[in-house]
């Protein structure tokens, strides 16, 4: 039901891609097209593969796309993030006021 995807999620890596989101969410996320600034692009490691991760920059902005969840699908992606990643509500720049991020 489209009415409980209450959470909003900017996602700006893997999660972009629609076969991602099935694996993760169990469908498409339909995102649409977002900025988050203050942060940038950099990377993981996480055992042998590595991953996209926002870093906090000043100056900086980060291109991806939100996605409308449910609390529970949002569970989901933060077990698919892992303890790797830490999640924060950002200002998003075009669109919406508030929007879920991980980062480092």
């Amino acid at each position: 039901n489209f009415m409980n995807r209450s959470e909003k999620v900017f996602v700006y890596g893997v999660l972009k891609n629609p076969e991602i989101q099935r694996e993760v969410i169990g469908r498409n996320g339909e995102g649409v097209f977002e900025i988050v600034e203050n942060y940038k692009l950099s990377k993981i490691k996480l055992e042998d593969w590595v991953f996209p991760i926002a870093v906090p920059k000043k100056g900086s902005s980060l291109e991806g796309l939100v996605l409308y969840v449910t609390p529970e699908e949002l569970k989901l992606i933060d077990e698919y993030k892992g303890k790797s990643y830490k999640r924060s509500k950002v200002r998003t720049k075009l669109v919406w006021r508030y929007a879920w991020i991980y980062h480092k």
